[in-house]
């Protein structure tokens, strides 16, 4: 009988892009890639495994795990719960982002407080 034993996930540093620009006070998990002139800014952290696209902006950002940010997405004093897919062109400006998996449709302008959850979980009119 042979035995196969699940190896750990390795662990892979940031990926980023040479023209994407990084505040040194922001935090780039392992795993996460930052792509072509994407922007983050202040005191942003980026979740393990977390992909900003294109021209993106995020500053005094928290996302979590798996977050997936579109091409020109701006998040602004945002937190962004794991698994999360904020939409190209989304803009977000003090929003929670609170249940994981969620996404926020591309060209979305949301504009907080507020606090963003599946429609599954939105009150009904």
């Amino acid at each position: 009988m042979t035995t196969t034993l699940a190896r750990p996930a390795e662990s892979h540093p940031p990926l980023v892009h040479p023209t994407a620009r990084i505040s040194p006070r922001a935090t780039l998990a392992p795993g996460c890639r930052v792509g072509p002139g994407a922007v983050i800014d202040g005191t942003t952290t980026v979740g393990a495994d977390s992909i900003i696209c294109a021209d993106a902006y995020l500053f005094d950002a928290i996302l979590g795990e798996n977050v997936r940010v579109g091409i020109q997405a701006r998040l602004v004093d945002c937190i962004v719960a794991n698994g999360a897919a904020i939409g190209r062109g989304a803009r977000l400006t003090a929003v929670f982002v609170a249940q994981p998996d969620t996404a926020v449709p591309a060209g979305a302008i949301v504009e907080g407080p507020v606090r963003v959850l599946p429609r599954s979980e939105s009150p009904s009119p």
